[in-house]
């Protein structure tokens, strides 16, 4: 009986624990080496709607990452630079 309290107790923490949110410094590395989890560290960190509707990015000291979901590639323009081809994550 206690093991089957201390069970369901354990699996309602786990469905209601909020997303982890990691370090502007840690999803940059992530990104540079494409670390297995990138996508779910961008999706819980910068907000699946923000992805959606192309507003979430990051960074700190130079360095950004951009997340956005499309059907297509997307390309990366700043200011009058070359447009830059992006990295795919999942």
């Amino acid at each position: 009986m206690k093991f089957t309290i201390t069970w369901s107790v354990f699996l309602l923490m786990a469905v209601t624990a909020p997303a982890q949110k990691f370090p502007v410094d840690q999803l940059l590395e992530m990104a540079r080496t494409r670390a297995a989890g990138l996508e779910q560290a961008l999706n819980d960190t910068l907000g699946a709607d923000n992805i959606k509707k192309g507003t979430a990015a990051a960074g700190e000291s130079g360095e950004f990452v951009w997340a956005i979901a499309a059907a297509s590639e997307p390309q990366l323009q700043i200011n009058d630079a070359p447009p830059r081809r992006t990295a795919e994550s999942g």
